[in-house]
């Protein structure tokens, strides 16, 4: 999983506990009942509009579903309509991002920041939008400077996301332990746990398992089935050899609702184990996710699925015209790289 998306989740979850205020629970299905009720009483009911919004876009986060989207969409757009209001525009801003359409995500952020300037969460959300389109200097303008310690979870998961990008290893993982630190004061453990298992995947992705090794293991006593920590296990079986571990724990993902992410990984190491056949299943599974995505019109699969053609070393000159377009919306590390490893030239902005 990219790290933009790791942010838009992060933030998401934040939204979603939140929103929860007024509705039995804060899970998607439940909060998209009582909005959608809600809506149908009184149809000029502004903030409800925006909070069915935020329920959708909380679920689509979860399912990938571009439909989910679509009807995210729909209700902040009518939330706006009847009342121009902050939070239609954050989740807006919050969607586009998701759906990588950095710069309608920009053009909404800054929309929100001129409503709420203090607001550390649209502050937060346009550093990932900023690191979306490649602009790192801007988004480290919107962060504390050298050596000041974030103030709150947004700012700290933001920060984090910035020094991990510029490989500031070190700072990385103690913005994220700060994070850690933040949404357990406020006792809210879903993010506690985002937060530390992000710790670990900073040392993760950097291939230092010695360091990401405790940090996960630590999360495990408090929270063994989440599914963020166990894809990051399944990451760091993987890295260190243990691939049919690594395959277990996606496929059981899988069994549970996993997401196009899962089938993508499980076919990469089912291949890399020789299962022609379970890597076929995954192989064939991601990919018509991903087409689903992309005949609705939304682009944010364009990246995945030229990485799941590359790994595949299947529909190479396909996997090119979409890394080629991926880059008119993306132009972060991750878009450029895959374009490189496809030898797409990287058009100068």
């Amino acid at each position: 999983m990219r790290l933009t998306v790791r942010l838009t989740l992060a933030l998401g979850l934040v939204l979603a506990l939140a929103c929860a205020s007024g509705a039995p629970t804060p899970d998607p299905e439940t909060r998209i009942r009582y909005y959608s009720k809600r809506v149908k009483e009184d149809p000029r009911l502004y903030p409800a509009h925006a909070l069915l919004g935020e329920a959708y876009l909380a679920r689509a986060r979860v399912t990938h579903d571009p439909g989910d989207l679509a009807r995210a969409r729909a209700a902040f757009e009518r939330s706006m309509a009847i009342q121009p209001n902050g939070e239609s525009l954050t989740g807006l801003t919050a969607l586009c991002g998701f759906s990588h359409r950095f710069e309608d995500a920009l053009s909404w952020g800054r929309q929100a920041a001129d409503a709420n300037r203090e607001d550390p969460h649209v502050r937060a959300l346009l550093v990932e939008v900023l690191l979306g389109l490649g602009r790192d200097d801007e988004a480290r303008a919107l962060l504390p400077g050298n050596g000041a310690a974030p103030a709150d979870f947004y700012t700290a998961t933001a920060l984090g996301a910035w020094m991990k990008t510029n490989g500031r290893l070190d700072e990385a993982a103690k913005a994220y332990e700060a994070a850690a630190r933040f949404a357990s004061q406020q006792g809210v453990k879903p993010l506690a746990v985002w937060a530390r298992v992000s710790e670990a995947g900073v040392w993760l992705d950097a291939g230092d398992l010695a360091r990401a090794r405790p940090l996960l293991a630590a999360v495990r006593r408090d929270a063994p089935e989440d599914p963020f920590l166990r894809e990051h296990e399944a990451e760091l079986a993987a890295k260190a050899g243990r691939l049919a571990e690594a395959l277990a724990i996606y496929e059981k993902q899988i069994e549970t609702g996993g997401s196009p992410e899962a089938h993508s990984a499980a076919a990469s190491l089912a291949r890399r184990l020789g299962r022609t056949a379970e890597a076929k299943r995954h192989f064939e599974a991601a990919e018509r996710f991903y087409r689903r995505i992309l005949d609705a019109g939304e682009i944010y699969s364009l990246e995945s699925l030229a990485r799941l053609y590359l790994d595949a070393g299947a529909n190479l000159e396909e996997a090119r015209a979409l890394a080629r377009r991926n880059l008119e919306f993306k132009r972060d590390r991750s878009a450029i790289g895959l374009a490189r490893d496809l030898s797409v030239p990287v058009p100068a902005r």
